[in-house]
């Protein structure tokens, strides 16, 4: 897969001129507003952690955690009718 395939398949699900760089930012403020844990949100975006401390005890990737939130934000974008 090519760094440009996730813009491109992006741009061709929705019919706009949307980033990737917006989406994920629309998802963190998503997250905020829905009071979605501030660790959940970063795993999902995949940020690494703040500090060597946090680094070096937290290194769970949240998977199952993260399900449920993956799927709320699937709902908002894309509701079924």
């Amino acid at each position: 897969m090519s760094v440009d395939t996730p813009r491109t398949m992006l741009r061709k699900i929705s019919g706009t001129d949307y980033t990737m760089h917006g989406f994920r930012s629309s998802f963190r403020d998503w997250g905020e507003e829905n009071l979605i844990h501030d660790t959940l949100l970063e795993k999902a975006l995949s940020h690494s952690q703040k500090t060597k401390t946090v680094r070096a005890y937290q290194r769970s990737d949240l998977l199952e955690p993260r399900r449920p939130v993956m799927q709320m934000w699937a709902d908002e974008i894309l509701p079924q009718k």
